[in-house]
């Protein structure tokens, strides 16, 4: 499904979810908590407010990929879709404070600005468990304080 947002064409992503990795050893997919948000491709966007930087953003409740490619592979959507439950447990605004506090704080410790941004604990826990299927559905409040 395709729409205009701010003068930039995109689309909604709707194709269904095919799982690789299972919880618990289940045979069966669970409930498909790991695509939670509005996913959209909308590469312009994703490259101005990244500065060309980022492959997805995401703007509570709206996840924008830079190309179709991105937003095609699963653990891309899952990572985003941990963002989201991130940004739920701090009401969107705190998730944003904290977000550039500890941005900054990685470049007042001489990071460059790849790894800072790689140091955020709220990046750290969705590398981490990107590849986990279902991760969502069981995934602890506040999860990411443990990579603080």
């Amino acid at each position: 499904m395709y729409f205009n947002l701010f003068g930039i064409k995109a689309v909604i992503w709707k194709k269904a979810y095919r799982p690789k990795y299972f919880i618990n050893g289940s045979k069966e997919p669970q409930k498909d908590h790991d695509n939670i948000g509005y996913h959209v491709v909308a590469p312009l966007l994703v490259k101005i407010i990244t500065l060309n930087f980022a492959a997805a953003i995401t703007l509570f409740p709206f996840v924008f990929y830079r190309s179709k490619s991105y937003i095609k592979r699963d653990e891309m959507r899952r990572h985003e879709s941990i963002h989201i439950a991130q940004q739920i447990e701090l009401l969107v605004i705190g998730f944003y404070i904290m977000y550039l506090f500890f941005y900054l704080q990685n470049r007042f410790r001489k990071m460059n600005h790849k790894t800072a941004y790689r140091e955020i604990p709220f990046e750290i826990e969705t590398r981490s468990y990107e590849n986990a299927y279902g991760y969502l559905e069981f995934r602890k409040k506040y999860a990411w304080t443990k990579y603080v």
